[in-house]
């Protein structure tokens, strides 16, 4: 579908494995150190993605906090494991890729902020605001945490809710996220997508789109 309009669009951008490492490498490097098959945790985790009662699920869209979290978690790592899992020390070792916001992504996002371009953070949450490294991060123009909306993505309505926050049509937008299956209702609703596989193709789309 054509764009409606000749601004540029407004961008729309995850967070964990786009402007930060690989949540699924975090999740494969905690697991091999506390003795939880990887293959199987990831795999049961994405499977179920559209589940309503994963531990994910339920705290994405901001039905259950970290302590309850914490609980489900370790029923799932038990699944997928011959020993105790410290489920706790296991997600604190997940949580630390929140800290690891690669500088260039940061850099570039901020200069599309520093130009106009509306830039705004489309993030399925796993805790509060307070946990998310804003020192770290660029600025943007709107924020939408799942937890905080009652919605997460794949929800087309987490999409049609960003767009229709900053006053822009969806084919006035690009949304780029790590996980396909989050591309699929925002390309429905007539946005571009772009799939985040490594930062240099990233940051390459992002000057061919913005220059």
């Amino acid at each position: 579908m054509a764009r409606v309009s000749d601004d540029p669009p407004a961008l729309l951008i995850d967070f964990g494995g786009v402007i930060t490492e690989s949540v699924h490498e975090a999740f494969e490097r905690a697991c091999l150190a506390y003795g939880v098959d990887p293959q199987g945790f990831i795999g049961e985790v994405f499977a179920a993605q559209h589940s309503d009662d994963s531990p994910f699920a339920l705290i994405e869209s901001g039905r259950i906090g970290l302590d309850e979290f914490r609980q489900r978690l370790a029923a799932v790592l038990a699944r997928h494991s011959h020993r105790s899992v410290d489920a706790a020390a296991w997600w604190n070792d997940v949580q630390q890729t929140t800290g690891h916001v690669d500088p260039l992504m940061a850099d570039a996002l901020q200069n599309l902020f520093d130009r106009g371009i509306q830039t705004v953070l489309v993030s399925n949450s796993w805790g509060p605001r307070e946990t998310y490294p804003w020192g770290m991060l660029p600025d943007f123009t709107a924020v939408l945490l799942s937890g905080e909306v009652g919605l997460r993505k794949p929800d087309p309505n987490i999409y049609r809710l960003a767009h229709r926050h900053i006053g822009r049509d969806a084919r006035e937008c690009l949304f780029i996220d790590d996980v396909a299956v989050n591309l699929a209702p925002a390309r429905e609703l007539g946005m571009s997508v772009y799939l985040h596989r490594r930062r240099d193709e990233t940051l390459a789309e992002l000057r061919r789109v913005y220059g």
